[in-house]
């Protein structure tokens, strides 16, 4: 496979052309790139967009995901990664274009891997399909290994360094750490990576809030720890050594009494059995034969589509067939009127064959032509694939003359009557605490409570639960997918899509170890990685 890494500027050019001020702040950065003549208009006010949106939440979760999603706008790409350091190797952090990522994904590995060998040069490289490289031969067969996975058909490696490079430091060795690395990906060829300036523009600022998130994260526990360290005497050690000492009691004691481990879960109700319609060819919505909640058997009509393209193409092929026909009826009745067998009637009746055979073969051309057509028409007409009820809202105003192209998802059927689930989030820190209990083969209680009737608790079992993890929004945590079973007196008041709040049991732990995991996970989602607050 060939590679290519484009031309880019030296550090001395770019450190010359961007190279803030240390007394600027991230505004009047901002400015100083959107004055450069190097940046057009439509560039500058990208960047302004995107330095307004990384200073509006400083925790370093939301400030990753934030990168990832104005990266692929700043730069009109089709995804983004954003990497962290951990110890010497890199994990993905933020993901922008997907709605969720396993991180034991091979396609995850490969890049962890690429990422790894490519930054320690700590030095930007982009890569475009079919053209030659001048990578390192360990880093060529990282990427090798990435493209077989990902089939990206260009990229750019922007490693986020903690101060940029001088010359001072260059002289002396000194190497700046990496603080973030982002990826960014086309899958297909992009007509120009846009200019160095702007790579180096938006590489500033990057720095700049990651350094900002990084430090806002340790700042509460940084804070109390010198406090501490200022008030320390006597008297506070002795208080100190006191409270450690009845936390000590506290715990061993909390150590021998078990409580049920419990996992928050939220959701919602949904049946069993329902299919999501899509539309099965392009063209605009002519005629809509449902409404929202009407009861469909299996393949009554629910919309006819039109497609004036195909129309066209049908009458052009059907007007063919039929002058095609009338030349074989003309053809054959004049091989009836030749009467003696002359030479000269012999090589008639010769070119009148030859003629007739042309014209059959095209006849069955075009009946063949016109049968295809004829079940492309026949596809303009979407059915009920399960019988059931229209649960889709406010069907006339989403799909009546409505442009739709084919695989858009239409509507959605479901079985009312027939058995509902509950669809349970949880969060992904949980999910190891649920697999241990379905791996011991122990039933996994659920109680749940409708948010429209919360005096109401039922009680279920986890029938199944799903192996991705899924990121419903920007700034959300990840979250796994359970299904657990309705008990019936549910289905008389169910609906789809009814809110749901549930508490899944896991056994019984001692409440020190439950009680310290539950506090451990307050400070890592409140304190340490605030999940978007």
């Amino acid at each position: 496979m060939a590679v290519t890494a484009t031309r880019r500027t030296s550090p001395d050019q770019q450190a010359a052309a961007f190279e803030p001020k240390p007394e600027l702040d991230p505004r009047d950065l901002m400015a100083q790139a959107a004055i450069d003549p190097r940046c057009d208009a439509a560039f500058d006010a990208r960047l302004r967009d995107f330095c307004r949106e990384l200073y509006l939440n400083p925790s370093l979760t939301t400030t990753t995901s934030i990168l990832a999603h104005e990266y692929r706008r700043l730069f009109r790409a089709d995804r983004v990664w954003v990497f962290l350091p951990r110890g010497r190797a890199f994990h993905v952090q933020a993901v922008s274009g997907i709605p969720g990522f396993q991180r034991r994904a091979e396609v995850v590995r490969r890049l962890e891997e690429l990422i790894g060998r490519a930054c320690q040069t700590r030095q930007p490289f982009a890569w475009t399909a079919g053209q030659p490289s001048s990578l390192a031969p360990r880093v060529l067969k990282s990427l090798d290994r990435y493209l077989d996975e990902s089939h990206v058909a260009q990229l750019r490696v922007e490693p986020i360094l903690e101060t940029e490079q001088h010359d001072d430091q260059s002289a002396t060795g000194h190497r700046s750490k990496v603080s973030a690395v982002i990826v960014v990906e086309w899958f297909q060829p992009a007509k120009d990576l846009c200019r160095e300036s702007h790579w180096v523009a938006a590489r500033q600022l990057t720095s700049r809030a990651i350094e900002v998130a990084a430090d806002w994260s340790r700042a509460p526990l940084a804070l109390s720890l010198r406090g501490w360290r200022r008030r320390r005497n006597v008297r506070s050690l002795t208080g100190w050594m006191l409270a450690s000492l009845i936390g000590c009691i506290a715990v061993g004691v909390l150590a021998c009494i078990p409580i049920d481990d419990t996992i928050e879960a939220i959701g919602d109700l949904q049946p069993v059995h329902q299919r999501h319609v899509f539309a099965t060819s392009t063209g605009v919505v002519k005629e809509l034969g449902v409404t929202t909640g009407d009861d469909v058997a299996q393949g009554t009509p629910l919309m006819v589509l039109e497609d004036s393209e195909l129309e066209q193409e049908f009458r052009r092929v059907e007007g063919d067939l039929q002058t095609t026909e009338r030349r074989v009826s003309s053809i054959e009745a004049s091989r009836l009127d030749h009467g003696s067998a002359t030479s000269e009637t012999v090589s008639q009746m010769n070119t009148l064959a030859g003629d007739l055979s042309e014209q059959l073969q095209r006849r069955e051309n075009l009946r063949r032509e016109l049968e295809l057509l004829s079940f492309r028409r026949k596809q303009l007409e979407v059915a009920s694939p399960i019988a059931g009820q229209v649960v889709t809202w406010d069907l006339e105003r989403l799909l009546t003359r409505r442009p739709v192209s084919r695989g858009q998802r239409l509507l959605t059927v479901a079985d009312t009557h027939g058995p509902w689930q509950v669809e349970l989030r949880i969060a992904d820190a949980d999910f190891h605490d649920l697999s241990e209990v379905l791996r011991s083969h122990e039933a996994a209680v659920v109680d749940f409570i409708v948010v429209t009737m919360p005096e109401i608790k039922r009680s279920t079992r986890v029938r199944a639960v799903s192996e991705t993890v899924e990121i419903r929004s920007p700034g959300e945590g990840p979250t796994v997918l359970c299904l657990a079973d309705v008990p019936e007196d549910v289905t008389s008041f169910a609906a789809a899509g009814l809110g749901v709040r549930g508490r899944i049991h896991c056994g019984r732990k001692a409440a020190a170890v439950v009680g310290f995991r539950k506090l451990w996970r307050f400070v890592q989602e409140h304190v340490l990685f605030p999940w978007g607050l």
